[in-house]
């Protein structure tokens, strides 16, 4: 007997259907920049459906320290502690804010149509980031690239050089590409190897199917282990479930992560010991 997903898990498909009449809702807009906010706007809403109210996110920042330093490159969309963070509105309409550095936990960068050029850019940003974090010894947020479309002449090249080359390659922790899937890096891998099974990364480890996947992926695969992998089975319920738990994880430093497995997904765990 086939079982019925858990409730939750059932609504992840209205999400996407949102998104996307979000996306083409936006097709239309005539102000420069527009169509870009409301897509942002759109990914922010779905994030922030599944985090407490401490974790809010914002579009269209720029990040300041406590130092005084200012990163250079305009923000997307970040998740902000807001227990211990700032965000300052900067415009009437509040669609650009200063946001304080250090209480940034996920940064994501948000394409309409994922091309060639539009990667470059996304990964030059990110560098940035990487950098700063460094000049200022602060640990470097979860770094997302979200992506409604991908242009069919990047997309090929894109998801064989996702296996064949290391996670190192791009400044990511992950590509959310909504026709494709969700695609980790090597940084993420116990929490894809758990994912399938509803289990958090604290269980995995002694988690028989997962060590088994573990194992077969570094002995079988070895010359591109360390690469970008799907996680989960590319639908659309899927590719939003993955985006959730990977932010889930990000900015609670992983205690909520078993909660959120459970209500999406049939928990299967055979305990090694």
């Amino acid at each position: 007997m086939t079982q019925v997903p858990p409730r939750l898990s059932r609504t992840l498909l209205g999400h996407y259907h949102e998104m996307m009449a979000a996306y083409h809702r936006s097709a239309a807009h005539k102000l420069p920049g527009g169509k870009g906010v409301i897509r942002e706007d759109a990914v922010a809403n779905f994030i922030g459906t599944w985090l407490s109210k401490r974790y809010r996110p914002h579009t269209n920042v720029f990040a300041s320290a406590i130092g005084g330093e200012q990163l250079g490159p305009e923000l997307d969309l970040v998740v902000l502690d807001e227990f211990h963070g700032v965000a300052w509105p900067i415009d009437a309409g509040a669609v650009n804010a200063v946001v304080t550095w250090e209480q940034i936990r996920v940064v994501v960068e948000v394409k309409s149509t994922l091309t060639e050029d539009a990667l470059n850019k996304a990964c030059e940003a990110m560098n940035e980031v990487a950098a700063f974090a460094e000049r200022n010894g602060d640990p470097v947020p979860t770094r997302l690239l979200f992506a409604y479309q991908i242009d069919p002449e990047l997309k090929d090249d894109l998801l064989y050089q996702f296996e064949e080359q290391g996670s190192d390659s791009y400044p990511f922790d992950a590509f959310v590409i909504l026709p494709c899937g969700v695609f980790c890096s090597s940084e993420l891998n116990e929490l894809r190897w758990g994912f399938a099974s509803g289990l958090a990364p604290e269980k995995v480890a002694n988690d028989g199917p997962s060590q088994d996947r573990a194992a077969w992926e570094f002995g079988e695969q070895t010359r591109f282990a360390r690469g970008f992998r799907l996680m989960g089975d590319g639908s659309h319920e899927e590719t939003l479930m993955a985006l959730a738990c990977i932010v889930t994880d990000a900015v609670t430093d992983g205690k909520s992560t078993q909660a959120l497995l459970s209500a999406l997904k049939r928990v299967k765990y055979f305990p090694i010991s």
